[in-house]
């Protein structure tokens, strides 16, 4: 038991200083190095609005995850060229509508948020006991289990207009913990971000999904921690 808890520990700790991003930069892009320094070799290229996941930082650079050509890559990105997705107010949690619906509230700003015991598409896949995908896609949340819990439903509620998360945003992602979303609003920009933190407590990943003015833009997976 204590050996569970030191585990359990360690991880939560090394998660309390890792976030989401977003790249900002004048130019447009920023690039990625492989050590900290301007002087450091250019490994990579980001986007503005790139999302983009941060570990611990040494001095003004932060070492990240990042997306290139749908593969995760390391390196390290300044500091100033990211807005970190934590520094932004949140919305207020409330207790759960149902057992299994969760609700965030700010102003005229609503999401609910619906998890619920996993179902599989295809019958067949009831007796397996060892999952690495779903109809060739990739999933998140177990290390080869087969996933207890899903995703059953995420709807924004912006200024009394109501926006459903298309499916395919949820698909893929399980055993969620409600109780570790976060939901970030950035007024001036009018834009909301959703995210957690799941795992069957060793397939740990980090998912954000990103609202403009209360429509969806984009999901983004960052995994194997």
């Amino acid at each position: 038991m204590r050996y569970s808890f030191m585990v359990l520990l360690l991880f939560l700790t090394c998660f309390a200083h890792a976030q989401f991003a977003i790249v900002a930069d004048k130019d447009g892009f920023t690039n990625i190095r492989s050590k900290p320094g301007i002087s450091r070799q250019i490994t990579g290229k980001v986007l503005n609005n790139d999302i983009i996941y941060c570990y611990e930082s040494e001095g003004e650079w932060c070492y990240v995850d990042y997306y290139s050509e749908g593969e995760i890559q390391t390196g390290y990105i300044h500091q100033s060229r990211i807005r970190k997705i934590d520094q932004l107010p949140q919305l207020q949690a409330v207790k759960p509508a149902a057992a299994d619906k969760y609700i965030f509230r700010h102003d005229s700003i609503q999401v609910s948020l619906t998890t619920g015991k996993f179902i599989p598409e295809n019958p067949s896949q009831a007796t397996e006991n060892y999952y690495k995908s779903i109809n060739r896609k990739p999933i998140w949340g177990t290390d080869g289990n087969v996933p207890r819990r899903q995703y059953k439903g995420l709807e924004v509620k912006w200024k009394m207009q109501q926006t459903a998360v298309p499916d395919s945003s949820l698909k893929g992602l399980f055993e969620p913990d409600p109780e570790r979303t976060v939901i970030y609003y950035d007024a001036p920009q009018q834009r909301l971000f959703i995210t957690a933190t799941n795992s069957d407590g060793a397939g740990s990943y980090e998912v954000l999904w990103w609202f403009d003015k209360g429509v969806f833009q984009r999901r983004a997976v960052f995994h194997g921690f």
